[in-house]
């Protein structure tokens, strides 16, 4: 089991000094990369009196989170979203390849944005049959993450067998071109760079995604631009136009939509200036 050592995209720093909880992530084997992009586990142990709440950008992927002997399927989400932690704590999640839950469920991804189906509404989809028994087993093994990915792998190979769909291809096709070319800044961008129409784009984004394309490109702009800010202290209107925006206006309005502060005010305030 291979650990992912580069950092987490999309963590909103809380704080100057390092974060009161860990986080491993692994890659899937050769045989589950097909349907899981990672495996995550987080783990906390406060001092009684300590809280703290992690903020992260939204995300466009589904997750299986198992928490605290509870189990819930986690779907995209459109705004920031919190996780509070205290006392002592241990969390093993699945974020699964994009495309691969809705295809499951016989739903449009769409539909299903900004939701979370606990173990009672997970138990009426005849595909998650069984998921009372490997919450027990995961919850078991908690602290084990080599043990609690193989338990899932196992359970998952066998009431999920291995589908091709050409589709989801395209849409996973995508959504690496918007994160990997800092250059895609619209639709119009993306079809021309991936040559596929833009009616199709936002199709595939509905069924498979659940997003829009055009927020899922300023999404990604917001994640570049929190690691440009971490590790530059390169002027803002130099950092703006990096990003894509017109002018440092347009950059500061948007980060501020996603972040919630202006990017000068995150700089000061989540992070050590570099000499």
């Amino acid at each position: 089991m291979k650990k992912i050592t580069t950092s987490p995209a999309g963590v909103v720093k809380q704080q100057i000094s390092s974060d009161p909880y860990s986080l491993a992530r692994y890659y899937p084997c050769e045989k589950s990369k097909t349907w899981v992009d990672i495996f995550w586990c987080v783990e906390w142990c406060l001092p009684k009196a300590q809280i703290f709440t992690q903020t992260n950008l939204p995300d466009p992927y589904f997750h299986l989170v198992f928490d605290s002997g509870n189990v819930s399927l986690v779907a995209p989400v459109l705004n920031q979203y919190s996780y509070t932690m205290q006392g002592r704590g241990h969390i093993f999640g699945v974020k699964f390849n994009v495309g691969l839950i809705p295809s499951l469920l016989g739903l449009r991804a769409k539909d299903l944005v900004d939701k979370t189906y606990d173990v009672q509404a997970l138990r009426r989809w005849e595909v998650f049959a069984g998921i009372d028994e490997i919450n027990q087993q995961i919850s078991a093994v908690n602290g084990h993450h080599e043990k609690q990915t193989t338990l899932f792998k196992e359970w998952f190979c066998y009431f999920f067998p291995e589908r091709s769909n050409t589709d989801i291809q395209r849409a996973q096709t995508l959504l690496e071109i918007v994160k990997s070319e800092k250059h895609i800044n619209s639709v119009s961008v993306l079809s021309e760079y991936s040559g596929i129409g833009v009616r199709t784009i936002q199709r595939l984004f509905d069924d498979y995604v659940g997003v829009q394309p055009k927020w899922f490109i300023r999404k990604q702009r917001m994640h570049n631009a929190l690691a440009d800010i971490e590790k530059s202290n390169g002027s803002m209107t130099a950092m703006a136009l990096d990003l894509g925006f017109s002018d440092q206006a347009h950059f500061s309005r948007e980060f501020k939509y996603f972040i919630g502060v202006t990017p000068c005010e995150y700089r000061i305030k989540f992070r050590v200036n570099r000499p």
